[in-house]
């Protein structure tokens, strides 16, 4: 680790423990997988309650800003540059009540200009970047600008979310437009502007309606599977991640973690938001979109309650409760839900991959199935008594014609007409034709 930046106070040994053993561990800590983090730290750190406390505080606020808390989206820069140190300290003067510094440093400000576009204000800062809106002038046309840390390893992330994203063509994908640098060295894309904002921004205002949940979650599904089918896997499906634009339309965007799929249609990456990441992806195991869809899952059950389905007090209790993938009952939270749809959602977050929809066009149509009306027949309709007795002298009249005319269809021959029994059948009566000559 560097030397202390002038002025800053040694972290380490204000809260106890070597900064540099903290900051290796929490390091260490993030790239394991989630499930495996606890038991590292245990065996590394040697029972040393100190430095346990300091790196297990640092994991909470990263796995707060992964999931989008509010009060901790703005420590993500020290995270994700790798500046541990500095994240520890906001970490703690957010603790103490101080206000969170923002650094100047990790993006525009408002009326830079970024290549050819001029940048209008800040969207949001989270763990994996910052975004702006932005004007293009050229083509006269709103922009997102997302920056990413001044870090070789992130500009490498940027370059692969753009790639990923770019490689898709699906309307509720977000498009890409480029990737540059700005006037300072720091690396940019330029994506569509989309005005309609995220579906955390929804959710804040409470659960959604069944019908509103379903249409989204149809739309995310189907742009999952078109992701699936060219072999890129999301990994971090999220509310933070589904944008609207000004029809309402989903845009799902943000494939920074994204991965291709090996060979064998599996991918062993553990990037992700841990509160909707599958116990497979948790556990470090190997992918595939039926990953993505339970994480949709999670999705779909936090529109439709408010509450995500798997919780705990602490982060052991919140892998405890993934890892078991037993959600709550549905309809005891929504009882206006039909038990077809709970039964699809509960599919959907099946522990064992297996015992989930395969791909996302099977869940996508599963979600159409069970919303569909069911069919019913035109209701009759009732007039006056007079009208009444009108059809139903016309409706007997139908009969009787009907009758009728089957009767003359089926009629019996006449005695010229039937052979006699000692006939055959089918040969003509010598009666019936005069001999030639008479």
């Amino acid at each position: 680790m560097s030397a202390h930046p002038p002025g800053d106070p040694d972290v380490g040994s204000q809260h106890g423990g070597s900064w540099d053993r903290i900051s290796e561990l929490f390091q260490g800590a993030l790239e394991r997988a989630p499930m495996e983090r606890d038991s590292f730290l245990r065996e590394s750190a040697m029972d040393d309650e100190a430095v346990l406390n300091r790196v297990r505080r640092l994991l909470g606020a990263h796995e707060e800003v992964e999931a989008g808390g509010d009060a901790l989206s703005g420590l993500a820069r020290g995270l994700q540059s790798g500046h541990a140190r500095a994240l520890l300290r906001d970490v703690d003067a957010l603790h103490e009540g101080s206000d969170v510094p923002r650094d100047p440093t990790f993006g525009p400000s408002p009326g830079d200009e970024v290549g050819r576009y001029r940048v209008v204000r800040p969207l949001g800062q989270g763990g994996m970047g910052a975004v702006y809106a932005a004007h293009d002038p050229v083509l006269d046309r709103s922009v997102a600008l997302k920056f990413f840390p001044p870090t070789t390893e992130h500009e490498t992330r940027l370059l692969e979310e753009a790639r990923a994203a770019s490689a898709l063509d699906h309307p509720c994908i977000g498009t890409v437009y480029e990737v540059g640098k700005d006037a300072s060295g720091r690396s940019f894309i330029a994506m569509a502007g989309y005005s309609g904002g995220t579906l955390r921004d929804r959710l804040r205002r409470g659960p959604l309606p069944t019908e509103e949940a379903v249409r989204i979650a149809v739309q995310v599904a189907d742009a999952l599977d078109a992701a699936h089918a060219r072999g890129i896997l999301h990994r971090d499906v999220k509310p933070e991640n589904l944008l609207f634009d000004a029809t309402g339309r989903v845009k799902v965007v943000d494939f920074g973690i994204a991965r291709a799929v090996g060979q064998d249609g599996c991918s062993r990456s553990t990037g992700g938001t841990v509160a909707y990441m599958s116990p497979e992806q948790l556990a470090g195991e190997a992918v595939d979109g039926r990953s993505d869809l339970w994480s949709l899952g999670v999705v779909l059950f936090e529109m439709l309650t408010g509450d995500r389905p798997f919780q705990g007090g602490d982060r052991a209790a919140l892998l405890k409760a993934i890892q078991e993938a037993r959600p709550p009952d549905l309809r005891g939270l929504r009882p206006d839900l039909n038990s077809a749809l709970a039964s699809v959602i509960s599919r959907t977050l099946a522990g064992a991959p297996g015992e989930r929809h395969p791909t996302g066009k099977a869940l996508a149509g599963a979600l159409r199935n069970a919303t569909r009306p069911a069919s019913r027949l035109a209701p009759i309709r009732k007039g006056p008594p007079g009208r009444r007795l009108a059809d139903a002298t016309a409706a007997a009249a139908l009969l009787l014609l009907g009758g009728f005319v089957a009767a003359r269809l089926v009629r019996p021959r006449t005695e010229a007409e039937a052979p006699r029994p000692d006939q055959p059948s089918g040969q003509p009566s010598q009666e019936a034709v005069p001999p030639a000559g008479e």
